[in-house]
């Protein structure tokens, strides 16, 4: 794939997780106002996750570990999110 292409590919992404992350809203964060990016760094992570095939259970192991340990918080919801992000990035995949 050119590099132009990836890294439009890349970006789309990235922009799309974001918005699914931000939705779920993982640590209830954005809703008592919290900066529009206080979730970005999940997005590189959980794409790299993603793209190495990692399964929505893998996925939801590493969301509890990484939102606990970060956040401080626990997220009771990650492996109906981890499934919800599967699926989405599948779909990605599908219209390349």
């Amino acid at each position: 794939m050119p590099p132009k292409r990836r890294h439009t590919r890349i970006r789309k992404l990235s922009n799309g997780l974001q918005d699914l992350i931000d939705a779920w809203d993982p640590a209830g964060l954005l809703h008592i106002g919290a900066p529009k990016d206080e979730y970005e760094c999940l997005v590189g992570p959980i794409l790299s996750h993603l793209e190495r095939g990692d399964d929505p259970g893998r996925l939801a192991t590493w969301l509890q570990s990484f939102i606990a340990d970060h956040f401080e918080v626990s997220s009771p919801d990650t492996h109906a999110f981890a499934e919800k992000v599967w699926a989405w990035h599948q779909e990605q995949l599908a219209v390349g």
